[in-house]
């Protein structure tokens, strides 16, 4: 996994309590070719996956998802 990979799941991890665990994702996130193969990538490793309503996606964390942020020492967050 890449840094970039990385810092995309850990700043939506922290933007999930905002969101009430399902942030939504920024449109710039979107649009970047480099974005898109992060997000791809977090999808692929089965740690997040997408939902759309409407315009706007929103992330949800998997299992695996959650494991992954305990392992990487961040906080659980409640919501």
């Amino acid at each position: 996994m890449t840094d970039q990979t990385r810092q995309l799941f850990t700043d939506l991890w922290n933007d999930a309590p905002n969101w009430s665990g399902t942030p939504c994702l920024d449109c710039n996130v979107m649009l970047s070719a480099e974005g898109r193969g992060n997000l791809s990538h977090l999808k692929m490793d089965g740690l997040i996956g997408t939902q759309k309503d409407g315009r706007d996606v929103f992330v949800y964390f998997t299992p695996a998802g959650e494991a992954f942020a305990a392992q990487c020492g961040l906080p659980r967050k409640s919501w």
